[in-house]
């Protein structure tokens, strides 16, 4: 409800595909996307308005502010400066603000491969049939390779 009354009358954000995107929302996250500094902080100050109304606080200590450019934005919130990263990491995946996701990659392949060598006994077993080893691997290794979820076997 909170969004839906900050997007209200709102036109900021940018297009791809003909679509204009303002934010990203899962659960308790959300990102807002704007153009320039000044459209982030005006949405930025009609979150904190509406919260408000719902008796909603934003937490300045976990709200960060990204470019994709080498500017320094000054986001304020209650006269509190939020802080800028280079790197956030949203629903497992890390975004940074060149768009590189190597690290991301490589992250995600040392978590596959922990999750493959710990099967190793598995692997061995002469017993187990490839379509079980197989499902295993669909079952065990791929969530955590593309999602970024640890899984124990």
């Amino acid at each position: 409800m909170v969004m839906r009354s900050v997007l209200e009358n709102w036109n900021g954000g940018f297009k791809i595909g003909g679509i204009t995107i303002n934010n990203l929302r899962y659960a308790d996250d959300i990102v807002l996307i704007a153009e320039t500094a000044e459209e982030l902080q005006e949405l930025v100050d009609r979150l904190v308005q509406e919260g408000t109304n719902y008796n909603l606080l934003l937490n300045v200590a976990k709200t960060k502010v990204m470019t994709n450019t080498a500017e320094r934005m000054n986001i304020k919130v209650n006269g509190t400066a939020l802080e800028q990263v280079d790197v956030f990491q949203y629903l497992g995946a890390n975004i940074t603000s060149e768009g590189e996701c190597r690290s991301d990659i490589r992250k995600r392949l040392a978590i596959a491969t922990d999750v493959l060598a710990k099967l190793k006994p598995i692997w061995r077993n002469r017993g187990i049939t490839i379509t079980s080893k197989w499902r295993l691997v669909k079952a065990l290794v791929w969530p955590v390779q593309h999602m970024g979820v640890r899984a124990e076997p």
